[in-house]
């Protein structure tokens, strides 16, 4: 055998491309590269960690931006991996941020009726003219720059069609705190949704709004209808979740039997009519692959998600919260049965890992481990003494199905 200072070799080239291989493979998993470490969802590293409320990637997965407390607006051109602070001129917090036709052109909400816009992609930003002092949630240009809505406390709805210059009070009759808005596919047919189980709709641009009754007694805080003026979703506190088939004439519940005041589901985003994507309090992203008939848990990095958005598929995703940013590229990975509420947790020991044939949890040998694969399949359950044994490489999750709540992270690399 030949040593060098920098590598090992053998007589036998096919095990010298075995060795290297797994070299690489433990390399990666040690320090975290992204090709075995950003599964799931994963923390970004913004230059400060306020409590972010809005999140906007205009066209692509690249160029995003971020909004919060005290004014905050982040710019990223990397896909997340580095984020600029950009002056807003403002201490006010910011609750919402839509960039509607590419990235240069945006627009941001938040308290006090304040009204941001840019003209070069966030480099500056003037303060518009709201004619309102109302607390402001949410903001959509539906189609251009010229026609937008924005939507807040006291029943306020706004409108403009000169790019914001100028706003005038939309009247619904409604005292309301609104929280949300769509507008799906034009400027005409909208929703808006908010306290006290308010929903309300237009076909006409804003100038008359109907009452939908959803539930007099919930507080709703998002509305999503991701392909057309039918098929919609809204969620809020108590875990509420309904959903329409007929443009909001009537809304069935989708959880009926998960309530709790204290916990609410912010946001819900869906990719289209079948997969879409609740997060809110609880440090829980859910996602459903059959229109909410079904929810997996997809246990995330932070406390409180706000906002969430997938610019372009169901895999490249960005999620915001009270302590930070989150990414993910692969549909936020791992899922976990949402009956079992099991979520991985780095409390289990596997020896060795990565490994070729098997790996061992010292101890806990005689227990049974359920494992997981990246897509949150359920792969097999194996005993403690041989997890992974007729596995094929790649990298899997388990946890213990004795000890609800822990888990661990292998890797098999032959």
């Amino acid at each position: 055998m030949k040593r060098t200072k920098n590598s090992v070799q053998t007589n036998r080239p096919w095990l010298n491309k075995k060795i290297s291989l797994a070299a690489i493979i433990i390399l990666a998993v040690l320090i975290d590269l992204p090709a075995f470490a950003q599964t799931g969802w994963f923390p970004l590293y913004p230059p400060i960690t306020p409590d972010f409320r809005g999140v906007c990637f205009p066209t692509d997965c690249e160029t995003g931006y971020v909004v919060g407390h005290n004014g905050a607006i982040l710019k990223t051109s990397d896909a997340g991996q580095t984020w600029t602070l950009e002056n807003s001129g403002t201490a006010y917090t910011l609750a919402a941020v839509d960039f509607p036709v590419d990235a240069q052109i945006g627009f941001a909400v938040g308290w006090y009726g304040t009204i941001l816009k840019t003209l070069d992609s966030g480099e500056t930003w003037d303060t518009m003219p709201s004619g309102t002092s109302e607390n402001l949630y949410a903001i959509q240009f539906p189609t251009d720059t010229d026609t937008g809505y924005a939507a807040g406390e006291g029943g306020t709805i706004l409108k403009t069609i000169d790019g914001g210059a100028k706003w005038t009070t939309v009247y619904t009759g409604a005292t309301e705190w609104f929280t949300s808005i769509c507008f799906p596919v034009d400027c005409q047919v909208g929703y808006v949704v908010g306290s006290n189980g308010c929903a309300l709709k237009t076909t006409d641009g804003g100038m008359n709004w109907l009452s939908q009754t959803i539930s007099a007694d919930d507080w709703f805080e998002s509305v999503c209808f991701p392909t057309g003026t039918d098929i919609g979703y809204a969620s809020g506190y108590n875990c509420v979740l309904y959903k329409t088939i007929n443009g909001g004439e009537t809304w069935v519940d989708m959880n009926p039997t998960e309530t709790n005041r204290y916990a609410c589901w912010h946001v819900v985003f869906f990719v289209d009519d079948q997969v879409g994507f609740i997060g809110g309090t609880g440090s829980d992203i859910r996602k459903t692959c059959n229109g909410m008939t079904t929810w997996v848990s997809q246990g995330v990095p932070m406390g409180i998600i706000f906002d969430l958005e997938f610019p372009v598929n169901g895999d490249t995703g960005f999620a915001v919260g009270a302590t930070g940013i989150l990414k993910t590229i692969d549909g936020g990975g791992m899922a976990v049965s949402e009956d079992a509420h099991r979520f991985i947790r780095p409390a289990l020991l596997a020896v060795p890992n990565p490994f070729i044939s098997h790996t061992c949890i010292p101890g806990r040998e005689a227990e049974s481990f359920c494992v997981w694969d990246v897509a949150g399949r359920s792969v097999g359950v194996y005993p403690g003494s041989a997890i992974g044994i007729d596995l094929k490489p790649g990298i899997y999750f388990v946890y213990s199905l004795q000890n609800s709540g822990t888990g661990t992270r292998i890797v098999k690399i032959k």
